[in-house]
Order: structure tokens, then sequence, then C-alpha cells
């Protein structure tokens, strides 16, 4: 991905490089490139929505945002939960993308997110998202459509967590990198107090 070039693939063979613009008017910066199980690449841009790329073929499907959309066409995050569903993060919330019927259904803070941005977003083994924003991390559970804050109170480096800076490794730990440094979070780990002080 570039910045203002399109997306660009270089053939090892050959060392050929190929262009394919995403925005619909041409370019647009870059932000994610996400492979989904089925070989698609779901490219996430600064302006110009998410774009589902066919290397195979080059064809290109738009979601934007819009009132039936998604809630930003400024993409931060992308994951997969499930073959064809997608988890969108956007500076205006978090999006689930059934790719196949292009349904989107929008969550916020009304639905538990610690704010409207978000900006990263990691799967946990037991299906629970955890959402990444500019105050704090969201544990959200989809099946339920409820989340749980997490904030500086709760032991984490500090409220603002950068763009793009989300990782799950091998083992299961979910690292979020932010303004004061970074969190690993072991999710198994994670239990919660019943007793009220």
């Amino acid at each position: 991905g570039t910045n203002g070039k399109g997306l660009q693939r270089i053939d090892p063979e050959t060392g050929a490089i190929s262009t394919f613009l995403v925005g619909k008017s041409g370019e647009s910066q870059i932000r994610i490139l996400t492979e989904t199980s089925d070989g698609m690449i779901l490219v996430g841009t600064t302006g110009a929505g998410l774009v589902e790329l066919d290397p195979r073929t080059t064809r290109k499907r738009w979601f934007e945002q819009s009132k039936d959309g998604l809630s930003g066409n400024s993409i931060t995050a992308v994951v997969e939960s499930a073959p064809g569903v997608v988890w969108v993060g956007t500076s205006n919330g978090l999006d689930r993308l059934d790719r196949r019927s292009g349904k989107v259904e929008h969550f916020t803070e009304a639905d538990g997110l610690s704010g409207s941005a978000v900006n990263g977003i990691a799967i946990d083994a037991s299906r629970h998202l955890w959402v990444s924003g500019d105050h704090g991390i969201t544990r959200f559970d989809p099946a339920a459509k409820k989340g749980k804050i997490y904030t500086v109170a709760d032991g984490l480096q500090g409220s603002e967590f950068n763009v793009g800076s989300y990782y799950r490794a091998r083992d299961g730990a979910l690292f979020f990198g932010g303004s004061q440094g970074f969190n690993m979070l072991e999710p198994e780990h994670i239990t919660e107090n019943s007793h009220v002080p």
C-alpha cells in the first residue's frame, strides 16, 4: 500500500510492478491491508472507505460511509472473525460487515465502546474483540453486543492508543501500542472482580 499511489504488487520472478488504483477517483492513502480466508484483499484507506480487491481478476468492490454503509471512510483497522464477516474500525466507530450481503451493523459508545474512534481491533481465543481507541481498550462481546472498558485504572499504559498499532501473537497475547508505550494483554488470564468495594 502507498500514500497516494494505490496498491502495488511486485512479481518476484521478473521484478515487474503492477499498480492498482483503489479510490474511485484514483489515488488514495492506504492504511490497512488484510487478506481474507477466501483470498480477497481488503484495503482500508484514509478517505475512500474499504475496498475489496480480488487479486486474481483485479475486480474491486467498495464499502463506503452512508446511512446503510460504513460509519466512516477513514479506515483504521480490519479483522476477519469468520468467513465473510469482517470487523471494521473507523474514526466514527466499530462496524460489523457481512461481505456477502453487504449489510453493515454499527457499534458506538452506546454499545459499550470506550469512545467513537477505533484505532485497533484484535480477536481473542474466545472470539471477543479487543478494540483500542482514544479512551482505553474495550473487550467487546459480539454475541451480547456489549463492551467492557479498560482504562489506566486497570493498568493500561495510557488512555490513548495509536492507529494501526495492534497485534495478536501466536500464543494469543494481544499487543496495543499507545502514547505512553505498549500493553500486552493475555485475555485468558483477565478475570472480573465481582465484589464491589
